[in-house]
């Protein structure tokens, strides 16, 4: 039997029930208005339960029509009744057969649709493209529970920090814990309160070279989303390092052997006495270190020296220095002394001062990394904040002791700190090296980069199309292979050098990019299903963003009007039925005093 003449059938019986029951009643007073409140009250609970509509004129676009998109509530489309639906989707055809099935959303363009609804999470990009205009009207979803924004550092050296930030949507009752997995262990993680919507932070420090693809997890009762976090982890190219010292000491002693350990090529000139020099070389070849010329300096990366061997340069070789610096990308790494102000050109973006207070252990920030030093002895030498500068390490206190300033077409890098080699008689090598780490890769000369490849579509998903950018010259009468298939480039109209490769990936994983030099350039495709809540947020955006800028193309369409069964809001049965019953409510308050 129909649950509708069950429902009917149970509020007949209880209407006629309770009707008998007032009837029985020993006081009769306001017995009329005691027998119409209790039927309106079941009158009112039988039209919560059942649908009440009638039939109704109702005004509607002529040419409107509605697009169903993923995540679309089938309960919602009573109100485009007398539209015409479709869908680009088949799987949302299967879930709505009414909806007609259509290729892609460019066979909607030049139908002579005057408005077309979507409902559901909205298009991507290329979608909406495809529409050529077609006036739109968004009525959008709620993104699910998920990650709904996330990014990384896809690609860092050895020794470097990958760090996974974005935000967790939390529409459940429970906690959800965010873990940053790789090799099958746990490295970070975090945690989500319920129904908020909050923000994480996970990092580790990858120990391996190559690619990998780490796993952020969500996990509630069960695990609620599992995606691939890839990571190229390149090695660190080994530099050419000049270091220049006044006298021999612990800090230039722990550095050349640090120098040496990682594969740098160093030569050391040290020295003894006026005119006269110590020279050590390692890893490179014997140079004459007498005397600095500019055919010495361009065999090298950088310079370290300290601040009174530099200060001590013969005029021309101080000349010699800073045309290498400001015109051919040399960097030098200037480590301070008690001397305090210099008018040299070196120092001329840094000034030194020196806090009040005794020598104190002190940790420092590194810039790039969340987590501070081991402590250090500090004699409170730092750096004055200037906006000529960029501050490379702090003393947790927002006093510089190391920044970088640009010189012409290279960098200078300043530092107070003189006893870093107390971390490693400590045994923090970790500290030490992410310190100097950090001052050379600011301080080295870059080389030229003639190409530079970026993704456009970092989160590509199998079969649709990824978009990859080429930046520099290139022959495009060549193409450019990903997984052995050519792929022709396509020339930016506006800018000659950037070239765009689409490509439509058919495996999930890796996937190498690879230049007719045979330089390869690896990438990542996710599945289909992958990344659910971040792919629904940024279709909403998308397809907002897309009606703001195009709503000025909305036409005024004649109105037509049709016969059509309006359903009556619930609100009015709800009024009813506490209406009733407050007045019973109160009459039997009043009938027992």
């Amino acid at each position: 039997m129909d649950s509708k003449y069950i429902i009917i059938i149970i509020c007949i019986l209880l209407a006629a029930f309770s009707v008998w029951w007032e009837l029985a009643r020993a006081n009769r007073s306001r017995l009329l208005l005691r027998g119409i409140s209790v039927l309106l009250a079941i009158a009112a609970l039988a039209c919560i339960a059942l649908p009440i509509s009638y039939n109704g004129d109702k005004t509607i676009s002529g040419n409107d029509a509605v697009l169903l998109t993923d995540g679309f509530d089938a309960d919602s489309l009573s109100r485009f009744n007398g539209l015409k639906i479709y869908t680009a989707d088949s799987s949302l055809h299967k879930k709505y057969p009414q909806a007609k099935l259509i290729s892609t959303p460019a066979d909607l363009a030049g139908t002579g649709i005057s408005q077309l609804h979507i409902t559901g999470f909205g298009l991507e990009e290329d979608e909406l493209k495809q529409l050529n205009g077609v006036p739109l009207k968004f009525h959008p979803q709620s993104a699910p529970q998920g990650i709904t924004t996330i990014s990384w550092n896809a690609q860092l050296h050895e020794g470097g920090e990958l760090r996974v930030q974005g935000s967790y949507k939390n529409t459940s009752a429970q906690k959800i814990k965010l873990v940053l997995k790789g090799l099958s262990t746990g490295l970070d993680s975090g945690i989500v309160q319920p129904n908020t919507i909050a923000t994480f932070d996970l990092k580790t420090r990858p120990k391996h070279i190559g690619r990998s693809a780490y796993t952020l997890l969500a996990i509630g009762k069960d695990t609620l989303e599992q995606e691939a976090i890839p990571v190229e982890i390149k090695p660190v190219k080994p530099l050419k390092i000049l270091m220049l010292a006044s006298a021999p000491d612990f800090e230039t002693r722990f550095l050349k052997n640090w120098l040496t350990q990682n594969g740098y090529a160093v030569a050391c000139r040290s020295a003894i006495s006026k005119d006269k020099f110590n020279s050590e070389y390692i890893n490179i070849d014997q140079l004459p270190l007498g005397s600095i010329s500019a055919t010495l300096l361009q065999k090298f990366d950088a310079v370290i020296g300290d601040q009174a061997t530099l200060k001590t340069l013969k005029p021309v070789e101080s000349a010699v220095l800073k045309q290498e610096v400001t015109q051919h990308g040399l960097g030098i790494i200037i480590r301070a002394d008690s001397a305090g102000r210099s008018s040299s050109w070196l120092q001329q973006n840094f000034v030194v001062e020196i806090l009040p207070g005794k020598e104190i252990a002190t940790a420092f920030n590194l810039q790039g990394s969340t987590a501070k030093t081991a402590k250090l002895n500090f004699d409170r030498t730092v750096l004055r904040t200037q906006t000529s500068t960029q501050i490379l390490v702090d003393d947790g206190q927002a006093h510089p002791v190391a920044a970088t300033a640009i010189a012409g077409t290279g960098r200078l890098v300043y530092t107070t700190l003189n006893n870093t080699f107390n971390w490693m008689l400590a045994g923090n090598t970790a500290d030490y090296t992410a310190y100097w780490s950090l001052l050379i890769s600011n301080a080295a000369r870059k080389a030229p980069v003639a190409q530079h490849w970026e993704v456009v579509s970092p989160l590509a998903v199998l079969n649709k199309p990824a978009l990859l950018r080429l930046n520099g010259t290139f022959n495009a009468e060549n193409s450019i292979s990903i997984n052995g298939i050519k792929s022709p480039p396509r020339q930016d109209e506006l800018l000659p050098f950037e070239q765009v490769f689409a490509y439509y990936p058919e495996s999930e994983g890796w996937q190498p990019a690879t230049q007719q030099n045979g330089v390869t350039q690896w990438w990542y495709a996710y599945k289909k299903d992958s990344w659910p809540a971040l792919h629904a947020a940024e279709k909403i955006a998308l397809t907002n963003s897309y009606i703001a800028t195009h709503n000025n193309l909305v036409t005024v369409t004649k109105q037509i009007h049709s016969l059509q069964q309006i359903e009556v809001p619930k609100l009015y049965f709800y009024m009813l039925l506490f209406a009733a019953c407050t007045f019973l409510w109160i009459e039997q308050k009043i009938s027992f005093r």
